[in-house]
């Protein structure tokens, strides 16, 4: 009989502590938002050793999942595009970094397109129909054949245009060499 005690006794104490440990992890993970925790049972064989091995599995799956993600969101944050989420996950997980995936991936072409509109306007000098507004002045050739910058221009309702005129009474023309285009 006393045999049998101390082994129900070994069982419940073993279980104590699995319990304790995966609260402890559980809590660090979870309400604190500590990542990397793992469960130590000390002792632990067989079933209890096997349910340690598993909790400690998931919180280190998670936990390389949210630092993978986070790394991804990082980069994002600070301006580099060229990472993606790696991480082999599935369920809600894969939902996550499908949708981080795309987020880099739509960022990345928004970003090349507006550097590509960029490029443009500087070789053109100015941003053409679509970018200019109601009342945005243009590059005007003037009577004596210098293009002239920031005139308004006569084709736009209210605008007033006057030969060699930038609308302040000065002729500004544009540097030699650039055909009259910025950039």
């Amino acid at each position: 009989m006393a045999q049998l005690a101390e082994t129900i006794n070994q069982m419940t104490e073993t279980l104590r502590i699995f319990a304790d440990e995966v609260t402890r992890v559980a809590n660090e993970v979870g309400a604190e938002g500590r990542l990397g925790g793992q469960a130590n049972v000390p002792g632990a064989a067989g079933t209890w050793k096997d349910l340690t091995d598993s909790v400690n599995t998931v919180f280190r799956n998670l936990t390389t999942q949210v630092r993978d993600i986070a790394a991804v969101t990082t980069a994002v944050a600070n301006g580099d595009l060229s990472q993606k989420v790696t991480v082999d996950v599935a369920g809600e997980m894969l939902e996550l970094k499908n949708t981080v995936n795309t987020m880099v991936d739509q960022l990345s072409a928004f970003g090349a397109e507006v550097t590509r509109v960029a490029r443009e306007v500087g070789r053109r000098g100015r941003a053409g129909r679509s970018g200019a507004g109601a009342g945005c002045g243009g590059d005007v050739e003037g009577p004596d054949g210098l293009r002239q910058h920031g005139v308004p221009q006569p084709h736009r309702a209210g605008a007033e245009h006057r030969p060699g005129d930038d609308g302040g009474g000065q002729r500004r023309p544009v540097a030699e060499g650039h055909g009259g285009r910025l950039g």
